[in-house]
């Protein structure tokens, strides 16, 4: 008999600047890296979105669809003086922060006695990220980043007599980032494991 669910999920969270982040004060006891308070920060807020599609018979199939955001993201500032070799940083609130996955997993028993027994896990997600930054005593502007992995989960097990198992894993991954900051260099990396 096939079983089908479908499910949504919501959840919200507030988080509170630091005690230290709020105090309206210039730290300069490392006088090349100088770092200033900010009485007028907010607290952010994150928001997760998560639906979950599971459906099938022997080979169970679960997809899961999240996203997520944060309001009133916390970040640090950034200036840097190229002249001096000084960076200074100040507490600020941005927007912009957001994830995207998704997941499709599938559980599959299979045989005479169900003794085998196959896993595949395939996610994509995407995170973006912003930041401020300048150089040369110029205003902080936002830049941004976009993260984007992909991954397969491949795992092979046959249990004999119900006692012992023997079992073959794999998995491999290809993330890649890129922003629209200047000078940024772009990361590629793949990575297979087994």
């Amino acid at each position: 008999e096939s079983r089908y669910s479908l499910s949504y999920m919501f959840s919200t969270r507030t988080h509170l600047p630091s005690l230290m982040s709020l105090v309206d004060i210039t730290d300069e006891s490392n006088p090349l890296y100088i770092r200033q308070g900010n009485p007028d920060l907010k607290a952010s807020r994150s928001y997760n979105h998560n639906f979950i599609w599971s459906f099938g018979k022997k080979a169970m199939n679960t997809v899961n669809l999240m996203y997520s955001y944060t309001t009133n993201s916390m970040t640090q500032s950034s200036s840097y003086d190229m002249t001096t070799g000084v960076t200074r940083t100040r507490a600020e609130n941005i927007n912009g922060n957001n994830n995207l996955s998704l997941y499709d997993n599938i559980f599959w028993y299979f045989g005479k006695n169900e003794q085998f027994f196959l896993t595949a896990n395939t996610s994509v997600s995407r995170s973006h990220s912003v930041e401020l930054m300048s150089t040369n005593g110029a205003e902080p502007v936002k830049n941004s980043a976009n993260t984007w992995s992909i991954g397969e989960n491949l795992r092979f097990e046959w249990r004999i007599n119900g006692r012992h198992r023997i079992g073959v894993t794999c998995n491999a991954r290809n993330s890649r980032t890129d922003s629209n900051r200047e000078g940024f260099n772009k990361v590629n990396a793949f990575n297979v494991n087994y």
